[in-house]
Protein backbone atom coordinates (compact mmCIF):
# COMPACT_ATOMS: atom_id res chain seq x y z
CA UNK A 1 0.00 0.00 0.00
CA UNK A 2 2.95 2.05 0.64
CA UNK A 3 5.09 2.00 -2.18
CA UNK A 4 1.64 2.18 -4.19
CA UNK A 5 1.28 5.85 -2.40
CA UNK A 6 4.02 6.86 -3.43
CA UNK A 7 4.47 5.59 -6.68
CA UNK A 8 1.14 7.17 -7.37
CA UNK A 9 2.14 10.80 -5.79
CA UNK A 10 3.31 13.40 -8.05
CA UNK A 11 4.07 15.75 -4.86
CA UNK A 12 4.89 14.90 -1.14
CA UNK A 13 1.55 15.63 0.57
CA UNK A 14 0.90 19.53 1.68
CA UNK A 15 4.05 20.54 0.67
CA UNK A 16 3.60 21.30 -3.34
CA UNK A 17 7.45 19.37 -3.25
CA UNK A 18 8.01 16.92 -6.32
CA UNK A 19 7.75 13.17 -5.52
CA UNK A 20 11.56 12.20 -5.47
CA UNK A 21 10.10 8.49 -5.87
CA UNK A 22 7.71 8.89 -8.50
CA UNK A 23 9.35 6.90 -11.71
CA UNK A 24 9.23 7.64 -15.44
CA UNK A 25 11.07 4.97 -16.22
CA UNK A 26 8.59 2.72 -18.37
CA UNK A 27 7.95 -0.01 -16.91
CA UNK A 28 10.82 -0.09 -13.94
CA UNK A 29 8.84 0.52 -10.48
CA UNK A 30 10.30 2.19 -7.61
CA UNK A 31 10.93 -0.04 -4.20
CA UNK A 32 10.17 1.35 -0.90
CA UNK A 33 11.71 -0.15 2.16
CA UNK A 34 11.52 1.27 6.00
CA UNK A 35 15.40 1.47 7.44
CA UNK A 36 16.14 3.24 10.87
CA UNK A 37 12.90 4.77 11.19
CA UNK A 38 13.25 6.83 7.70
CA UNK A 39 11.81 5.82 4.36
CA UNK A 40 13.94 4.67 1.51
CA UNK A 41 13.04 4.91 -2.11
CA UNK A 42 15.41 3.58 -5.22
CA UNK A 43 14.35 4.42 -8.52
CA UNK A 44 15.69 4.21 -11.93
CA UNK A 45 16.17 7.37 -13.57
CA UNK A 46 17.84 6.37 -17.25
CA UNK A 47 21.34 5.14 -16.58
CA UNK A 48 21.37 5.77 -12.76
CA UNK A 49 19.41 3.96 -10.13
CA UNK A 50 18.47 6.55 -7.38
CA UNK A 51 18.70 5.74 -3.68
CA UNK A 52 16.75 8.71 -1.58
CA UNK A 53 16.62 8.60 2.05
CA UNK A 54 13.17 10.34 2.74
CA UNK A 55 12.41 12.66 5.97
CA UNK A 56 8.96 12.43 7.40
CA UNK A 57 7.63 15.34 5.15
CA UNK A 58 9.08 13.44 1.89
CA UNK A 59 11.40 15.91 1.46
CA UNK A 60 14.63 14.18 0.56
CA UNK A 61 16.99 13.87 3.25
CA UNK A 62 20.20 12.20 1.15
CA UNK A 63 20.21 10.70 -1.92
CA UNK A 64 22.95 7.95 -3.26
CA UNK A 65 23.48 7.22 -7.21
CA UNK A 66 23.95 4.17 -8.68
CA UNK A 67 25.75 3.64 -12.46
CA UNK A 68 23.88 1.76 -14.88
CA UNK A 69 25.01 0.72 -18.39
CA UNK A 70 22.65 1.55 -21.60
CA UNK A 71 19.55 -0.22 -21.35
CA UNK A 72 19.68 -1.27 -18.03
CA UNK A 73 15.96 -2.72 -16.64
CA UNK A 74 17.55 -2.48 -12.64
CA UNK A 75 13.80 -3.70 -11.27
CA UNK A 76 15.60 -2.57 -7.45
CA UNK A 77 14.85 -4.73 -4.14
CA UNK A 78 15.50 -3.51 -0.69
CA UNK A 79 16.42 -5.12 2.57
CA UNK A 80 17.10 -3.61 6.16
CA UNK A 81 18.68 -5.58 8.64
CA UNK A 82 20.64 -4.01 11.46
CA UNK A 83 22.68 -0.93 10.56
CA UNK A 84 22.80 -2.37 6.43
CA UNK A 85 20.43 -1.36 4.05
CA UNK A 86 20.98 -3.65 1.24
CA UNK A 87 19.65 -2.91 -2.82
CA UNK A 88 20.12 -6.49 -5.21
CA UNK A 89 19.16 -4.87 -9.05
CA UNK A 90 19.94 -5.97 -12.12
CA UNK A 91 22.60 -3.59 -14.54
CA UNK A 92 22.13 -4.94 -18.10
CA UNK A 93 22.53 -8.40 -17.84
CA UNK A 94 24.63 -8.76 -14.47
CA UNK A 95 22.88 -8.98 -11.23
CA UNK A 96 24.24 -6.95 -8.57
CA UNK A 97 24.17 -6.20 -4.54
CA UNK A 98 25.23 -3.32 -2.78
CA UNK A 99 25.44 -2.30 1.14
CA UNK A 100 24.81 0.90 0.97
CA UNK A 101 26.04 1.72 4.69
CA UNK A 102 29.57 0.27 3.57
CA UNK A 103 29.18 1.06 -0.28
CA UNK A 104 30.65 -2.67 -0.86
CA UNK A 105 29.49 -3.96 -4.07
CA UNK A 106 29.18 -7.48 -5.42
CA UNK A 107 28.27 -8.68 -9.17
CA UNK A 108 26.38 -12.03 -8.81
CA UNK A 109 26.16 -13.07 -12.48
CA UNK A 110 23.79 -13.21 -15.30
CA UNK A 111 20.24 -12.35 -14.82
CA UNK A 112 16.85 -12.00 -16.88
CA UNK A 113 13.43 -12.00 -16.72
CA UNK A 114 10.94 -9.74 -15.46
CA UNK A 115 11.64 -9.59 -11.56
CA UNK A 116 14.97 -10.39 -11.73
CA UNK A 117 16.36 -10.04 -7.74
CA UNK A 118 15.28 -10.24 -4.45
CA UNK A 119 16.51 -9.78 -0.85
CA UNK A 120 15.47 -10.36 2.53
CA UNK A 121 16.25 -12.63 5.61
CA UNK A 122 20.29 -12.75 5.20
CA UNK A 123 19.67 -13.46 1.59
CA UNK A 124 19.78 -12.80 -2.11
CA UNK A 125 18.10 -14.28 -4.98
CA UNK A 126 18.35 -13.64 -9.00
CA UNK A 127 17.11 -15.32 -11.94
CA UNK A 128 19.57 -16.83 -14.67
CA UNK A 129 20.04 -15.10 -18.03
CA UNK A 130 17.20 -17.05 -19.87
CA UNK A 131 15.18 -17.16 -16.37
CA UNK A 132 14.94 -20.90 -15.98
CA UNK A 133 16.76 -21.17 -12.61
CA UNK A 134 16.87 -18.82 -9.19
CA UNK A 135 20.15 -19.27 -7.68
CA UNK A 136 20.11 -18.38 -4.08
CA UNK A 137 22.99 -17.35 -1.61
CA UNK A 138 23.84 -15.69 1.50
CA UNK A 139 24.44 -11.28 1.30
CA UNK A 140 28.24 -12.25 2.64
CA UNK A 141 28.36 -16.45 1.35
CA UNK A 142 28.47 -18.65 -1.40
CA UNK A 143 25.97 -19.98 -2.90
CA UNK A 144 23.08 -21.93 -1.40
CA UNK A 145 21.01 -23.48 -3.94
CA UNK A 146 19.61 -23.52 -7.41
CA UNK A 147 16.29 -23.96 -8.58
CA UNK A 148 15.16 -24.57 -11.94
CA UNK A 149 11.87 -23.68 -13.29
CA UNK A 150 9.88 -25.20 -16.25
Amino acid sequence: LLAGSLRAATTAPGAGVPNPCNSKSGGVFPEVAYHQGKLWCAVQTGESLRVVELNADLTVASEKKLALGPGSLAFPRMASEGAALWIAYRDQATAKLVNLATGESQSLGASGGNDPVAVGSGLVAWQSEDAAFTMVREWAGSLVASSRFG
